[in-house]
């Protein structure tokens, strides 16, 4: 087979990634100041980017800032989203749980109101199936004691309960404005109300929580870091590998990153296939691709091919066997790679945000270098010139995103919507850019 076939070598972050079949990888993070609560932002962007080139399972936002009018999606992700009341007082707030769809999850989402007595906070419950097993995945914003109105009930250890509730398996996560040093391993950490009433929470309820200590916050005035972001696990959901990554870098918040497992369940040894939620008809994936099997069917294929008997015209099957052994050894050929393609996985999906390329990749290394630097207490440059350096890096990403995707519309305009050279299809396009049906002839007289 080899010799038919020309091939990059695997890496070894995809074969790791093909390995962790019997894992679901996650990433959370609050998405700061204005969310992604318009589909244009660079926020938005960026992220579509990072889940085109890593393909987390499952992804946990914080602070979209999304209105009930605001439409937002992410391509190959079901969106699942809880936005905040518009008779809050206040914008901000909301969540979003974004799943895979080619991940082998089943997922409903849990519509009725989880914890009507905190009319603060924001919560999600999704109730998720996953290798045959069901556990209660939720996700909560609770803003801090500045941005929540007067007078409203706010968090408590009744909104965890209710979430606990759901189910016995159980992963809790997200941005809780809570201070302790049961999850923050700085030192005199002083608790707050909320992390007191958390603290109480884990103990009394056989809870883990699976933070390991590192930062996941800024403050931009003190530039302090604090660990507000959590992620709590109950029952048999287990949490390993949880860190805090670089990437995306477009939040005063880290994103933090962690696989979830089944522990205490009967399973197969090693790597579970996942079964599609809904069939996809797309381009084949070569970078999950068993190679080994694929060369193994195609040998038993061409080993096994018998040239098919000839019919002619009017249906009637020639005796006579074909003699050119080069036709022969292409039909075998053939033959043989349309049965080893089947082993071939699908659902590689499109680039969507095909314009990006190099120069925006260095340029939000760059932010991120400098993030790392603006935040280093112990920096001999001033407070003031790292900020400041940091905010014109943070505008130089917004302006090359804009930039570059102007550029790439106004190429797609000039290419393909011309009447001049498709009418027909200038229009069918346009109508389906507007979402508005075109008015007829008739319907301007």
């Amino acid at each position: 087979m080899d010799r038919y076939v020309i091939r990059l070598e695997e890496t070894a972050e995809n074969q790791a990634r093909r390995q962790a079949g019997n894992k679901l990888k996650v990433i959370q993070i609050n998405c700061g100041y204005k969310g992604i609560a318009e589909s244009h932002h660079t926020k938005c962007v960026e992220l579509r980017n990072y889940l085109h080139k890593n393909q987390p399972d499952i992804v946990l936002l914080q602070e979209t800032w999304l209105k009930k009018k605001s439409t937002i999606s992410f391509p190959g992700y079901a969106v699942l989203r809880k936005d905040r009341p518009e008779g809050y007082g206040r914008a901000a707030g909301g969540v979003v749980t974004l799943i895979r769809k080619d991940a082998g999850i089943s997922y409903d989402q849990i519509m009725e109101e989880i914890a009507p007595m905190d009319e603060c906070s924001d919560v999600l419950c999704v109730k998720v199936t996953w290798h045959k097993h069901t556990f209660i995945l939720s996700n909560i914003y609770s803003p801090p004691f500045s941005a929540r109105p007067t007078g409203r009930p706010a968090f408590t250890a009744n909104t965890l309960t209710a979430c606990l509730n759901k189910g016995p398996d159980q992963i809790i996560a997200g941005d809780f404005n809570a201070h302790s040093s049961m999850w923050d391993a700085r030192e005199n950490i002083i608790p707050n109300q909320d992390g007191e009433v958390i603290e109480e929470w884990l103990t009394n309820n056989n809870v883990q929580c699976a933070n390991n200590g590192e930062p996941t916050y800024t403050c931009k005035v003190s530039r302090r870091k604090y660990t507000i972001d959590l992620t709590f696990q109950s029952g048999n959901m287990k949490v390993c590998d949880w860190r805090t990554v670089p990437e995306p870098s477009f939040s005063d918040h880290v994103c933090a990153s962690y696989a979830l497992y089944w522990d205490n369940l009967d399973r197969v040894d090693g790597e579970m296939p996942r079964e599609r939620t809904k069939p996809k008809i797309t381009k084949f994936c070569y970078e999950k691709a068993d190679w080994a099997r694929f060369n193994r069917f195609f040998a038993e294929a061409y080993t096994s091919y018998k040239d098919a008997e000839r019919v002619g015209r009017n249906r009637r099957k020639i005796k006579r066997f074909r003699t050119n052994q080069v036709e022969i050894e292409n039909r075998r050929i053939t033959e043989s790679f349309r049965k080893a393609m089947k082993t071939l996985p699908q659902g590689c999906r499109q680039d969507p945000v095909p314009w990006w390329d190099d120069e925006l990749d260095e340029a939000i290394f760059e932010r991120t270098r400098l993030k790392e630097i603006r935040d280093n207490p112990l920096s001999i440059v001033p407070s003031a010139d790292r900020q400041e350096s940091y905010q014109a890096q943070a505008r130089l990403v917004q302006q090359l995103i804009m930039s570059k995707r102007r550029a790439t519309w106004q190429k797609f305009a000039t290419d393909h919507l011309k009447y001049t050279a498709g009418p027909k299809r200038t229009a069918s396009m346009i109508k389906h850019l507007t979402r508005e049906p075109r008015i007829c002839g008739d319907q301007i007289l």
